[in-house]
């Protein structure tokens, strides 16, 4: 099995189980986000859900205006239900990562301060279709370090 399928599956087993969401970010960032072999296999994309899960933490729970010009979002060759990415406005950096598949990611969201303090959000993202077309609600939960 190609190695980077390998750590995809343990990070979609932990980003569905784990209860402190500091360990599925840990382990993205170890072995995804710092590994040069999937950053080179990452290219720009444009994931309009993706970008509405930002805004919807960024406006409603950090009381900030949202530009998704100040966000990138990859894809993975070799993973085509996986992207991941990052933003940063007004010195918060987020980064994100999502199981298309599965309907599940999560943003950690950080701002350079003494307090080094991390939240997490977990998401769920579910497609429903009503008179309107398809949307995609979210639910999540939340962790602080």
């Amino acid at each position: 099995m190609d190695p980077l399928q390998t750590v995809l599956s343990e990070l979609k087993e932990s980003i569905q189980t784990a209860s402190d969401l500091a360990e599925p970010f840990r382990l993205f960032m170890s072995n995804v986000g710092e590994n040069l072999e999937f950053i080179h296999r990452s290219k720009k994309t444009r994931h309009q859900r993706i970008f509405d899960i930002i805004k919807a933490v960024v406006e409603k729970r950090m009381n900030h205006k949202f530009s998704a010009k100040k966000c990138l979002v990859l894809s993975v060759d070799g993973a085509p239900d996986f992207f991941h990415g990052a933003c940063q406005f007004g010195g918060t950096i987020i980064n994100v990562f999502y199981f298309q598949d599965i309907g599940v990611g999560m943003l950690a969201t950080s701002t350079p301060s003494e307090s080094k303090m991390i939240d997490y959000y977990r998401f769920r993202l579910i497609e429903k279709t009503d008179k309107d077309g398809p949307s995609a609600v979210h639910d999540g939960s939340t962790t602080v370090h």
